[in-house]
């Protein structure tokens, strides 16, 4: 059908004569589309093997995950299942790892190949999805849909930032852009197939990354008032009611569709994500919305985001299909922003994704349908120009600028995208030395201690450099837990008790506002030491110098006497976050694998230890001074059964540590009662101190629990 005889065709035409003047005449849409592919291909190995840096945190994580799943499975199906099945249950399940279970059968495991393979399966379906946005919104030949694609996603440089950071975003990205496909031609009644396929959809989107379920909740309310409106308009009195009772039904169906896929896929994770709030639990990560938007414009770049809008407005100016999808994901953008904004709020390129980059690759679009307007030659300049300015700027954003910017920093608005090129930190060599000296100058009854949580240093780059680089898993025994966020995570108390070796940065080390991260400031703030524990700690002569000017100390502990013990973790309290969720009145002296210890508010303690032959002991120290006169300790203590032979001791000393009373506890039998009556002499001058000490033989990793742990005043 000819355009001028359908008005409503004249957007696609319009673009498919200016792509075909442009690419199709020369009979090329294969080869073009298979050199775009191997470009972006060879691009992204090249980007990998440039890096020289040590990644850590979430552009880690998911590596890990998968390397871990690839593991598992190659010790038998069994044994990969069940790490595959439990992980459902948590925030973070393997669902995302399946295709890199494959590439790491065939390959060692490696960023590289993970790397390609989210590349590959996700990236380039992404841009498939894409494609079919256009394909059916602007009524485009695939063909020609897909090479647009390719194009303008190339010429997006914070698309590409998150597949480099590790992330598997943009799958979710992928089924999020398929289903809004489904939507177009928005001149269509919706059907069944398609509402119950967008459900489907956005279920999976969930499912591969969470937060993904405000873009998709967006969607389904623009377009439910997108038709909504549209039938308002078009139907008679008498037939509106009936035609929106039918776009509501089509609509929770496709709620409901995408909620059962969650509920059958991970029905734990789905529990945990209505009863958990998240507001809460990432309180510290939460940024005020003009810093969000900042982020996001920088990443972008005001000449990448002034051809995206303009390409919008004249894709808006002509009637039909262009502007009806430029309205259509502008509403959607705007609605997620606010829903964003108001909600999680957190910054990170992997969250700019959900939305961003689709109205940006949609503008580009729209400049095509500008260029039509120009006669041939000046289009072609046009088109020349437009085109280089924006390979420039991502050739410039993500290879040939010399900055390096952190993950959570994108620097102030230009008119260029954010500089991402491949990582190269100055200070590798160095790490690599402290990593180095630390194995050396240690054993493996030392416990360290890692006091930091910044870009430059933080704990995770040491595990990197320990699994990756240096080839020595083991040393992680040897690093007690370093605790990073308030509210998620309980202040050092029961790290800083055991640590006898601390890895101190100077200045302190923050990637979030230093008042979401008081568990990093209440261990800083212990050294150097105060006069009054200055003999207790002692520094070594190697010093470390990294990036941006850090200077990381390694210091060692003495033996701990009780009253100085108790001052600190005192002072640990003061300067940690208040949160009673992580009340604790014992603290663990003697750690096994690990231990996890909360205290009710009716004094009422839990302590749970995971033990092995190598860890077989846990020691409790009752983090209140008791003067002299009679006592009750009572608990009941548990194991899996593995745990056999539990010996219980209690000592009572005075604040230099020197014992006043000791004696074995035996729980009775079959319930696993204690009650012990502890005598304390009444002096002037001394405080005491309650010490309870676990040991267990452990021929396998088991667990054992000290619940009901209370100490009262006869």
């Amino acid at each position: 059908m000819p355009c001028e005889d359908n008005p409503a065709l004249v957007t696609s035409c319009l673009m498919a004569t200016t792509f075909s003047r442009i690419v199709v005449s020369k009979n090329t849409v294969t080869a073009v589309i298979a050199a775009l592919v191997a470009l972006q291909f060879f691009f992204v190995a090249a980007y990998v093997l440039n890096e020289h840096t040590i990644y850590f945190w979430d552009h880690n994580m998911y590596l890990a995950l998968a390397s871990a799943g690839s593991d598992a499975f190659a010790n038998g199906f069994g044994n990969g299942w069940d790490r595959f099945y439990a992980s459902l249950g948590g925030d973070y399940n393997l669902i995302f790892a399946i295709p890199s279970f494959v590439s790491f059968s065939l390959f060692s495991p490696s960023r590289l190949v993970f790397i390609l393979t989210n590349f590959t399966v996700y990236f380039l379906v992404y841009e498939i999805a894409i494609a079919s946005v256009l394909h059916r919104a602007l009524k485009i030949k695939w063909s020609l849909s897909l090479i647009i694609a390719l194009a303008a996603c190339s010429l997006v440089p914070p698309l590409w930032v998150p597949l480099f950071e590790g992330y598997p975003d943009v799958g979710a990205a992928a089924c999020v852009v398929f289903a809004l496909g489904l939507f177009f031609p928005l001149d269509r009644q919706l059907k069944f197939r398609r509402a119950l396929g967008i459900g489907l959809l956005l279920g999976l989107a969930v499912l591969l990354r969470r937060h993904y379920v405000y873009s998709a909740i967006a969607l389904l309310i623009v377009a439910a008032s997108t038709y909504s409106l549209s039938l308002w308009r078009g139907s008679s009195k008498k037939d509106r009611l009936g035609a929106l009772g039918r776009v509501v039904l089509l609509f929770v169906l496709s709620g409901t569709a995408m909620t059962a896929v969650i509920a059958l896929v991970a029905p734990r994770f789905l529990w945990r994500a209505m009863t958990t709030n998240y507001n809460a639990l990432y309180l510290s990560y939460k940024k005020p919305p003009l810093e969000f938007l900042q982020f996001s414009i920088s990443a972008f770049g005001i000449g990448l985001l002034a051809v995206a809008v303009s390409g919008l407005y004249w894709m808006k100016r002509k009637d039909g299909a262009g502007h009806r999808l430029a309205q259509f994901i502008s509403a959607w953008t705007a609605l997620w922003l606010v829903i964003w904004c108001a909600g999680p709020d957190q910054m990170g390129h992997h969250y700019v994704q959900q939305m961003l980059p689709v109205i940006v690759i949609v503008g580009i679009c729209g400049w095509m349908v500008y260029l039509d307007r120009l006669r041939q030659k000046r289009a072609l300049l046009w088109c020349a120009a437009l085109g280089l300015g924006l390979i420039a700027n991502s050739a410039w954003a993500l290879w040939f600028s010399p900055e390096l910017l952190w993950a959570n920093n994108n620097g102030p608005i230009q008119l260029y995208s954010s500089p991402r090129p491949p990582p190269r930190r100055t200070d590798y060599d160095e790490l690599v030395r402290m990593a180095t000296y630390l194995q050396n100058a240690t054993s493996a009854d030392d416990r360290l201690f890692v006091i930091g949580s910044s870009f430059v240093f933080n704990a995770d780059i040491l595990h990197s450099l320990y699994n990756n680089i240096l080839g020595a898993p083991g040393m992680a025994a040897r690093f007690v837990v370093t605790p990073e966020i308030d509210h998620e995570q309980a202040a050092p108390l029961d790290s800083f008790s055991t640590a006898n070796v601390y890895i101190v940065a100077e200045p302190a080390q923050y990637h979030l506002d230093p008042a979401g991260q008081k568990v990093v400031t209440a261990a800083v703030n212990q050294f150097p030491p105060p006069l009054e524990r200055s003999g207790l700690f002692h520094e070594d002569d190697e010093k470390f110098e990294l990036m941006q000017n850090v200077m990381v100390h390694v210091w060692r502990r003495d033996d701990w006497r009780p009253a100085m013990l108790h001052d600190t973790l005192q002072q640990i309290r003061r300067d940690g976050p208040e949160d009673v969720v992580h009340q604790q009145d014992w603290v663990a002296l003697t750690q096994p694998w690990s231990v996890q210890i909360s205290t009710t508010g009716q004094n009422s303690t839990s302590a749970l230890g995971l033990f092995s032959h190598a860890r077989p002991q846990l020691s409790l120290f009752f983090d209140y001074p008791l003067e002299g006169g009679e006592y009750r300790l009572t608990f009941v203590a548990a194991t899996d059964g593995r745990c056999t032979n539990p010996l219980f001791h209690i000592d009572a000393m005075n604040g230099r540590g020197k014992a006043v009373s000791s004696r074995d506890l035996v729980p009775e039998e079959g319930s696993g009662r204690v009650s012990q009556n502890v005598s304390l002499p009444a002096t002037s001058e001394d405080k005491y101190f309650l010490q309870l000490d676990l040991h267990v033989d452990a021929a396998a990793i088991c667990n054992a629990l000290i619940q009901e742990l209370r100490v009262t005043r006869l």
